[in-house]
């Protein structure tokens, strides 16, 4: 095994600037891992922020109850009172499938207006009365 890994040093080598010791380490990486290539389970930065509890408190915070309409609050309101940064914000909200909406101004719904009698409405009601 040790002659392949020379072998595969002094290929890549030569397509880039790596030292050899850079090529064994991870050979010997691949061959602990049982040839994978990915990732141990659980190694990383753990996450602080999106923890379940905390994407439930938020959840709460960006949807209306059903019965009130209106009472969200803001992705910027959200961050604000719970000292959770915005961007953290809108990543939970994407992951639970929210979307942030702007409140735009539209035109007004007009309302039909009353209808006028007309003048011959008129006169037969002006005749009716004086009669």
């Amino acid at each position: 095994m040790r002659m392949y890994e020379h072998r595969v040093a002094n290929t890549l080598r030569g397509a880039r600037d790596w030292k050899q010791q850079t090529i064994y380490d991870a050979c010997r990486k691949i061959r602990a891992q049982g040839g994978s290539i990915e990732r141990k389970q659980g190694s990383g930065r753990p996450r602080t922020i999106r923890t379940e509890e905390n994407m439930r408190r938020v959840e709460a915070l960006l949807k209306s109850p059903p019965r009130i309409p209106g009472t969200h609050l803001s992705a910027r309101k959200v961050a604000s009172g719970t000292g959770i940064s915005r961007r953290s914000i809108q990543r939970i909200a994407e992951d639970r499938g929210l979307k942030f909406l702007k409140k735009t101004k539209v035109h007004k719904i007009p309302v039909p207006k009353r209808r006028r009698e007309t003048n011959e409405q008129c006169r037969v009601r002006l005749c009716d009365t004086n009669r």
